[in-house]
């Protein structure tokens, strides 16, 4: 089982992320806005998250280390502003368009990911799978745009 954890997790988020974004979709559809609704989620993502670490022992933890390293400060607040900045304007992209459509595009996340993770990391995180994958999302992208 433990060899397989890491797909039955990314799996389970894709089944969340899917359900969140098409009830986003309903929600903004009865007027709920883009900010409102970050707002919200982030109020129950913030009692949650404080909750889960705070039982865990890891803001003790990931405090000590970000103050012993200014740099991994820096990184964990850019962190932060792109998942706000991104979570912002997925939620203005659905509000715009809808789940669907929206999903589809970003979903092309995986080849920033690819892109960043040479940049940062240096190192070269594909193979032949993930590169045809890769290949169909963006042949994905581009027949969505060009028939969208």
């Amino acid at each position: 089982m433990g060899g397989s954890l890491w797909f039955i997790c990314a799996v389970s988020t894709a089944i969340m992320w899917g359900y969140s974004y098409a009830l986003s979709d309903k929600v903004m559809r009865e007027d709920i806005s883009p900010i409102f609704l970050m707002l919200f989620t982030g109020v129950i993502y913030m009692v949650c998250t404080l909750a889960i670490a705070g039982f865990s022992g890891q803001i003790k933890e990931g405090m000590q280390l970000i103050s012993n390293d200014k740099k991994l400060f820096i990184e964990l607040i850019l962190i932060s502003l792109c998942y706000v900045a991104g979570t912002f304007l997925i939620y203005i992209a659905i509000n715009l368009k809808n789940a669907t459509a929206v999903n589809l595009i970003e979903i092309s996340y995986p080849l920033f990911t690819m892109i960043f993770a040479y940049w940062i990391l240096k190192e070269i995180q594909v193979s032949i799978g993930t590169i045809i994958g890769g290949m169909f999302i963006i042949s994905g992208i581009i027949i969505m745009y060009v028939k969208g």
